[in-house]
């Protein structure tokens, strides 16, 4: 009889001990795909940046910078020349961007900065942009050429003057000869 009992017993404590791994496992496996949610990775985007050759009147060179909330992410120099240098390209391709709103800055030297606001959701994939058509600055609106040009009026005026001193001493010198 004990015998039996014992067996009984055993089967009891297996019985029990699988229903406690049961629980334990579901439980484990729910945990475990909440730390998987957790996991996965953000929804991110690709964008690519072209600049064409020959569009109007657009510069050579273009610095392209991307934004985030008013700060920099990411920049990058293009070349819409023929030939491109060693250092610069005719496009960038930037990947894993988080989903959001961006500004998109173009800046070259002699041309107004365009500006593009972009948004970028799950649903892209690769969202692909050209470098506008950008406005010349005119010459007159330049700084630095404003300052080149105070410059020169005042050096031609001081040359105007050294051209009547000399004038006026080679005058002299000529009337001092004739003496």
């Amino acid at each position: 009889m004990s015998h039996s009992w014992n067996l009984g017993r055993t089967r009891t404590m297996v019985w029990f001990a699988a229903v406690l791994g049961g629980l334990l496992l579901l439980v484990r496996g729910d945990a475990g795909r909440d730390a998987r949610a957790e996991e996965k990775p953000p929804d991110t985007v690709g964008l690519t940046v072209r600049v064409y050759s020959g569009q109007r009147d657009n510069p050579k060179l273009v610095m392209v910078t991307l934004l985030s909330n008013g700060k920099a992410v990411r920049s990058r120099q293009l070349d819409a020349g023929w030939f491109t240098s060693e250092k610069t390209d005719k496009e960038v391709t930037w990947d894993d961007l988080p989903v959001g709103a961006y500004e998109l800055q173009f800046q070259a030297d002699g041309y107004e900065k365009s500006v593009y606001q972009i948004a970028l959701s799950k649903d892209d994939k690769q969202l692909r942009v050209g470098v506008p058509e950008m406005k010349k600055v005119g010459i007159g609106d330049d700084p630095t050429f404003r300052h080149l040009v105070e410059r020169v009026t005042k050096l031609e005026g001081a040359n105007a003057e050294l051209r009547g001193m000399a004038a006026r001493l080679q005058k002299e010198i000529d009337e001092l000869r004739k003496r």
